[in-house]
């Protein structure tokens, strides 16, 4: 049957949907950020579309938590189209409903802030999307399908809680590619891309071989101690295997303004605390504290590095951070400092995106006639890296997909090329 000959009977599908929605992990009390809530998909279509279909999302939000600067955005996320006035805003509660501007599959974009509430360091929003067939009549509305995309996503709060029982203290963890991982300006890959045309949150993804860094310039001491360590956790790889190669850490000690202990390519570490479903890296920068060990009020600044040694990671956007944080322990004198109890005041989720991808051969189907020249173009072997439906590829670099140092093509004789 030829593509012309196809009746079609379909009045809506939707292929491999997946959430392309966005909040930071790590927040702090008082201190804006920003978020985006919206679907991604292979193939969508609908019949039904008219003039008064639209997108609407249920954003509802924990006590001490407000929404700001709402906008609809048309498009899948990364979208060039300008964010606009949504058709309408309104909150019931704690609950948003944000009816889009336009019939157009899109996205919604907002600022937020929360103020703490008591000690409540863990707080979460939960979001769905569906579309309707008539706006007007939301919600007694015919519903196009069941929801798009439905999640919960949780917050680490920073600020919310004190510290009464000493210990150490872990600002937000950046999570940076390293120079010599960064991609090319573009598709001739003659130029390197400059880290500050890269967005944070590419910055913090990475793919075999790459290596990154995270680090904490605003750790913070409470209380004396005599030893340091901090730990990061992440998800193994999809075979249930350790995907990251440790590489070294530096560390800068300041008391008072001044600068009073330094390390730097630091290689004491451990991974004996892994398991099957996570990797556990400690650090131990005992070594290079100064005479006396830590006083009250501390500054601390840690970077530690990794190398990703794993093809199999998942291949969407799927934080593979689970934890991170900066500790004392009451291990004896001598010993590692991940031996003891672990002491520490905040413990975060770093953003760290490992991502994995599959190379195919992406070729289109054949649309041939005989006696008649054809282009063959996309028809021969379409070799392709590419991650899954739904992942977000990279907005201002170009990486290599593969080496292809030789190509063999086949045809009959009867056949003209």
């Amino acid at each position: 049957m030829y593509e012309t000959d196809k009746v079609w009977a379909i009045r809506y599908s939707r292929t491999q949907l997946a959430d392309a929605s966005y909040t930071p992990a790590n927040i702090e009390t008082g201190v804006q950020f920003s978020g985006r809530i919206g679907a991604s998909y292979f193939g969508y279509g609908n019949n039904y579309s008219s003039d008064k279909t639209r997108f609407v999302t249920e954003i509802t939000v924990p006590v001490g938590m407000t929404l700001s600067n709402i906008k609809w955005v048309d498009g899948r996320f990364p979208s060039t189209e300008t964010p606009v006035a949504p058709q309408s805003v309104n909150q019931i509660g704690n609950t948003h409903t944000v009816v889009s501007a336009t019939k157009n599959f899109g996205h919604v974009t907002f600022d937020a802030v929360y103020v703490c509430q008591q000690d409540n360091s863990n707080v979460a929003i939960s979001y769905k999307v569906h579309e309707v067939s008539n706006y007007e009549d939301y919600p007694n509305c015919y519903s196009l399908g069941e929801n798009l995309i439905c999640e919960t996503r949780g917050f680490n709060v920073i600020g919310c809680s004190p510290c009464p029982g000493g210990g150490a203290s872990t600002g937000i963890p950046v999570v940076e590619r390293a120079d010599n991982s960064l991609g090319w300006t573009d598709a001739t890959m003659t130029t390197l891309q400059d880290r500050n045309n890269i967005s944070t949150y590419d910055l913090a993804k990475s793919m075999y071989k790459d290596e990154f860094k995270v680090e904490t310039t605003t750790a913070k001491q409470y209380g004396a101690a005599t030893n340091l360590g901090a730990r990061l956790v992440v998800s193994t790889d999809t075979q249930k295997q350790n995907g990251l190669e440790v590489l070294t850490a530096d560390v800068k000690i300041t008391r008072a303004g001044n600068v009073v202990a330094t390390g730097t390519d630091l290689t004491t570490f451990t991974t004996q605390y892994s398991t099957t479903n996570e990797q556990i890296i400690d650090w131990d920068f005992t070594s290079i504290l100064p005479t006396g060990g830590l006083q009250d009020g501390d500054k601390i600044s840690i970077t530690t590095r990794y190398r990703v040694e794993s093809k199999k990671y998942p291949r969407i956007d799927e934080n593979a951070g689970l934890n991170w944080y900066v500790y004392n322990s009451d291990s004896p004198t001598g010993t590692p400092v991940w031996e003891g109890t672990h002491k520490y005041c905040t413990d975060l989720t770093p953003e760290i995106y490992l991502m994995g991808s599959q190379t195919i051969n992406a070729s289109n189907s054949w649309y041939l006639k005989a006696c008649n020249a054809t282009n063959l173009g996309g028809n021969l072997c379409y070799l392709a890296r590419r991650f899954d439906v739904g992942a977000l590829q990279y907005q201002s670099e170009y990486s290599p997909s593969m080496n292809l140092k030789k190509a063999y093509i086949e045809v009959p004789k009867s056949i003209d090329v």
